[in-house]
């Protein structure tokens, strides 16, 4: 009797899945950025394959993972140009900005660690021109606007903790840093880092940076998230976050509730989770500043309260849609400076374009 013909290995029909949904991933990662939504949404689910595959590629001499170089000591934002039509329109939105302001208009546009640090990628890793980039910024500025120079304070002690090792943004020290820069222009005399007081509020933080790879823990040391205030400053008057809606009061700037409750360390910033905030700063004298910014804004925001009898802060990123500039109108806040700092990514990315144009919100 002849034998049958072979018909090959036969698998369980999970076991089939599983295999062909690993080799799925694999072959798709490569493709994704790090930070994409596809590949977040995967990495509940398939996150030992997202471990196992992006130590695979370090081990086999990858110099990056999707978006994110890795370095000796820090990981960088991997950008390889920027985009010259984002930059130029967050510009043009800026000087239109300012020209219909009546109050002067300061822009402090921050390097990232990968500007300040790009130096120590490889040779042949591609990255894109940072400080040219801010430097054809401040040249295309407008009269209307002061260009607050903060690149060579940061380089001159690039050695510092100025940048956060698993995440793109700077620490509180790099904030600390642009903020004595910022003073002659702004007009206040800084305060001493001896007058200060550093808070460590976590010390175990692993960035977005390291949140969008399976890399990050163990490979490089945890971060600290520090809160900066002044020796003897008496407290906030007020503080409250502003909606369409109405206000709503905020016990302190400093919010470990919602850090603990969010599992976000940054978030103990008040302005990282609110996308608007007013603060009386218990001065009686000084000017009142309106602060339009980005995530970099939230640690630098607690080293003006010093300075200013009252703040309004608005965050873009957070603030996406909404008339933040009605809900400034009818708070019935008037400024007699506005400060505008964002990093240099999202100079680039044309946030101001989108937030300050005249047709936009």
């Amino acid at each position: 009797m002849d034998k049958p013909a072979a018909q090959g290995l036969k698998f369980p029909a999970r076991l089939t899945v599983l295999i062909l949904a690993a080799v799925t991933v694999f072959a798709v990662l490569p493709c994704l950025p790090a930070g994409s939504r596809v590949r977040t949404a995967a990495a509940g689910v398939w996150r030992p394959l997202l471990r196992i595959y992006d130590r695979s590629a370090i081990a086999l001499g990858s110099d990056a993972i999707g978006n994110v170089y890795l370095t000796e000591k820090r990981m960088l934002r991997k950008t390889e140009q920027y985009d010259e039509n984002g930059a130029e329109a967050s510009v043009r939105a800026l000087n239109s900005f300012a020209q219909a302001a009546d109050v002067p208009v300061f822009l402090l546009a921050a390097p990232t660690a990968a500007g300040i640090y790009a130096d120590t990628l490889p040779e042949q890793a591609p990255r894109a021109d940072e400080r040219a980039m801010l430097q054809h910024t401040a040249s295309v500025l407008s009269g209307d606007v002061t260009w607050i120079e903060v690149y060579s304070w940061l380089a001159a002690i690039r050695d510092e903790y100025l940048y956060f090792r698993t995440d793109s943004r700077w620490t509180a020290f790099g904030a600390y840093t642009a903020y004595k820069a910022a003073g002659r222009k702004l007009g206040y005399n800084p305060v001493g880092y001896d007058q200060m007081v550093i808070t460590h509020k976590y010390s175990s933080y692993y960035g977005n940076l390291a949140q969008e790879i399976q890399y990050g823990r163990g490979a490089f040391a945890p971060d600290l998230i520090d809160l900066y205030s002044v020796e003897n400053a008496p407290a906030l008057s007020r503080i409250s976050s502003l909606t369409p809606d109405g206000q709503t009061e905020l016990t302190a700037y400093d919010q470990p509730e919602c850090a603990d409750q969010s599992g976000n360390p940054y978030d103990v910033y008040a302005l990282n989770t609110e996308p608007m905030l007013q603060i009386e700063t218990g001065r009686t004298t000084g000017k009142s500043l309106l602060l339009l910014s980005d995530s970099y804004g939230a640690s630098f925001l607690p080293l003006l309260f010093p300075h200013y009898r009252s703040l309004t802060a608005v965050n873009l990123e957070l603030a996406g849609e909404t008339d933040w500039r009605g809900v400034l109108a009818d708070s019935g806040m008037e400024f007699q400076q506005i400060l505008v700092l964002c990093s240099a990514d999202s100079l680039a990315q044309g946030l101001l374009a989108e937030r300050l144009s005249a047709d936009g919100h």
